[in-house]
């Protein structure tokens, strides 16, 4: 790509610069969004030119203090805040091949109170001390009113007070990255798609999402953070035109993930798998149409695929919050309690092994969760065995009995998470990763005994009730992945008229047969969403290949 300037788009870019400046300048400090021209795809200028000066650090920590030191003036018996001021710098193509820029600035708080056991939570995004000084005081006011109406008072699990600052781990900063760079790097993705000529196959949704944020926590036992978080959500892929559907299938290296633009300035790491990719869309695009008759087939799962049956399903089932009823006028609950009768069960087969990590390189990697709690690797399922959920500091006394049986600490696994600093804390899993069978056992392995059945490959989509206890795969809105059909070990076609239902219990448990191996394993992020009104989030998962058997197949109309 020529990253040259012209004189022409030299000026319109200035302008648009200029122009952005002074309306940052004028407006007060508030959220801001812009959709740049089109012509800053070939700028010089960095994302950092173009964004609000930053708050200072020390001024967010005078708000978040501020607002801890007016609740508790107030009365509340615990207070904590949340001060966040987050830019995001998003990329893509648009519908004439240009490359679309949009920046968005945005600062936002969110304050907690408890009073005499009753919760109450109050917002904003004005950064004043009068603005969060007044939201700390409504706060301690509406908990002292809902006090009378309180059933389960709330209880904390203990944590050591830490002061510290934290910033994700960043070789180079996307931001101070020109436009131009970013134009280019996006680019040499697409002429890696290119040099595999495949008849109507195509690049889909190429994109580069950059968010930066500065966070601090403070609370009133005296926890005070300042975390530098930085992550990117990029977006690639293959599409094929093909008879009945298309075919569509992620790129799953390119992987959601806290880092900088080191994780993606290098396209020839991708490449190989980047073109097997593409391969793989074409082949499967030529496929012939095929159905099957509804019943009750094996069906083989890539590890992707398992990721995202396991993310909708074991995932969110675990998060304690849903299990304790917390969430049942919002998202739903969960099938995986009562938590004291579950927790030692066996709920999956045997060969199902499950850890949660928030450490890095994963998307919500943080020195500190939005508690101010350390967070740690911890095992959900062992061998099959439920053994514990997603906790924070409000949600894991409900589970003391259990840790006191088992010998462990009561405290909280730090899964309290926010998108953005103004939304009330949720528990969120963090990345779950499923262990791998420890012998040999390639996908071609999992299928060679199918007489007839099923693979699924690439499956973006995976649709629950409320309590996850069923779902289903539902062929006509597949918006990426491919059901293929399997005879005698082998694929013959492509599936256009069938979807999948599951039983949660029964596809864990009695359905599993094997595991794929290391090499199965596939990262995969999913966008989940919970409250009321319901809010997203990514969740990654990382799972092997699976097969399993007597998965109930019905007739849908093709897409």
């Amino acid at each position: 790509m020529d990253s040259r300037i012209t004189r022409r788009t030299f000026v319109q870019t200035s302008c648009a610069a200029a122009s952005l400046a002074a309306v940052n300048m004028l407006r007060p400090r508030r959220a801001t969004a812009q959709q740049l021209p089109a012509t800053m795809g070939n700028s010089s200028l960095s994302p950092y030119a173009l964004l609000q000066p930053p708050i200072a650090p020390a001024d967010l920590r005078s708000l978040a203090t501020g607002a801890v030191e007016a609740a508790t003036h107030a009365g509340a018996t615990y207070a904590d805040v949340r001060v966040g001021e987050q830019h995001k710098l998003l990329l893509g193509w648009d519908r004439r091949a240009e490359l679309s820029v949009y920046i968005e600035s945005r600062f936002t708080y969110g304050i907690r109170a408890l009073v005499d056991g009753a919760w109450a939570f109050t917002h904003g995004s004005e950064p004043t001390t009068d603005a969060v000084v007044t939201s700390a005081r409504d706060a301690v006011t509406m908990a002292r009113a809902y006090g009378p109406f309180v059933v389960h008072r709330a209880e904390l699990a203990p944590t050591p007070v830490v002061t510290g600052e934290w910033s994700t781990p960043v070789k180079i900063d996307p931001f101070a990255v020109p436009l131009r760079d970013h134009h280019a790097m996006l680019d040499s993705y697409d002429q890696l798609r290119r040099r595999v000529q495949q008849p109507k196959t195509y690049l889909a949704a190429t994109r580069c999402n950059w968010t930066r944020e500065t966070r601090v926590f403070a609370s009133s036992e005296g926890t005070l953070t300042l975390q530098q978080l930085r992550n990117v959500e990029p977006g690639m892929g293959a599409r094929v035109s093909c008879p009945g559907a298309s075919v569509a299938l992620r790129f799953l290296p390119w992987a959601a993930a806290s880092g900088g633009y080191e994780l993606v300035a290098d396209p020839t790491r991708y490449e190989e798998a980047f073109l097997a990719l593409v391969e793989t869309t074409a082949r499967y695009g030529m496929l012939p149409e095929r159905t099957l008759d509804v019943g009750r087939y094996p069906v083989a799962f890539d590890g992707g695929s398992t990721g995202v049956v396991l993310g909708h399903t074991i995932g969110p089932a675990l998060e304690l919050d849903r299990v304790l009823g917390e969430e049942a006028d919002a998202s739903g609950t969960s099938y995986l309690g009562p938590p004291l009768e579950m927790l030692g069960t066996t709920i999956a087969n045997p060969q199902l092994s499950i850890t949660a990590t928030r450490a890095m390189p994963a998307f919500c990697a943080v020195q500190w969760d939005d508690e101010g709690v350390a967070p740690h690797d911890y095992p959900v399922i062992t061998g099959g065995r439920l053994v514990d959920y997603h906790t924070t500091r409000w949600t894991a006394p409900a589970l003391a009995s259990w840790y006191t049986q088992q010998g462990q600490p009561l405290r909280s696994h730090g899964c309290a998470t926010v998108a953005e600093t103004s939304e009330p804390l949720a528990v969120r899993a963090p990345l779950l990763r499923m262990a791998p069978a420890p012998s040999s056992a390639s996908v071609e392995a999992l299928c060679k005994d199918i007489k007839e059945g099923l693979l699924v490959t690439g499956i973006d989509a995976y649709h629950t009730d409320q309590q996850f206890a069923s779902g289903e795969i539902a062929g006509k809105d597949m918006e990426a992945g491919v059901i293929l059909k399997i005879a005698r070990g082998k694929i013959v076609g492509r599936i256009t008229g069938n979807g999948l239902e599951m039983s949660t219990k029964r596809f864990w448990k009695e359905q599993l047969v094997t595991l794929g191996d290391a090499s199965t394993v596939q990262q995969k992020d999913l966008e989940v969403t919970k409250g009321m009104p319901w809010r997203s989030a990514w969740q990654s998962v990382s799972a092997p290949a699976a097969l399993f058997k007597d998965v109930n197949v019905v007739a849908y109309p093709g897409r």
